[in-house]
């Protein structure tokens, strides 16, 4: 058995390390090159999947996309009773197309309560962003504890009356500005 020992130059030294260095750095890149793809292709994926289920949502829900997030827009009349936070039954099939479409999706999900200005007169809660609130968990609740969605992806917000889409000078006014919207983030 013969052993051979050379003395490396830290020139040489220095060369591998730089090349060494280069070639992880280039495998970092394209990792993360790589990881944005895939990022991009889930969310592609759940935009498609929420477009083609849009005909069912269409009744109470719009789409929005744009470059910081995909907006869905739920009315409340068909997701609660006056006043309460109570998912309805009719808003359970809706839901669980849209949390079959999370599913997949590693993103941040807001989902945001919304109401009109009308003062709550009675019943369990007494202000509009308490109201506001507890609608939006009841919508988390769903998506978690019945569709089995990781609690770590939701972000709760409560706006009560304060960021209306139209002036709430009408009834039908009021009723678009009744609202949750699931925001998933890019």
């Amino acid at each position: 058995m013969s052993y051979a020992f050379t003395r490396m130059s830290d020139t040489k030294r220095a060369d591998i390390q730089s090349s060494l260095t280069s070639i992880v750095s280039k495998d970092a890149a394209t990792s993360e090159r790589a990881k944005r793809i895939l990022k991009q292709i889930q969310e592609q994926e759940a935009v498609t999947k929420l477009d083609s289920d849009k005909t069912n949502l269409d009744k109470y829900a719009k789409l929005e996309i744009n470059d910081k997030m995909i907006r869905i827009l739920l009315t409340a009349p068909v997701l609660f009773d006056t006043g309460g936070a109570e998912l309805q039954k009719e808003a359970i099939e809706g839901l669980g197309q849209i949390a079959n479409s999370l599913k997949s999706l590693p993103n941040k999900v807001v989902v945001e309560g919304h109401t009109d200005n009308i003062p709550i007169q009675r019943g369990k809660y007494t202000t509009n962003w308490e109201l506001s609130i507890a609608r939006a968990v009841s919508v988390i609740d769903y998506f978690t504890k019945v569709k089995g969605l990781s609690s770590d992806k939701f972000i709760v917000a409560g706006y009560g009356e304060f960021r209306p889409l139209y002036p709430n000078d009408t009834p039908e006014n009021r009723a678009q500005n009744r609202r949750i919207e699931i925001n998933v983030m890019k």
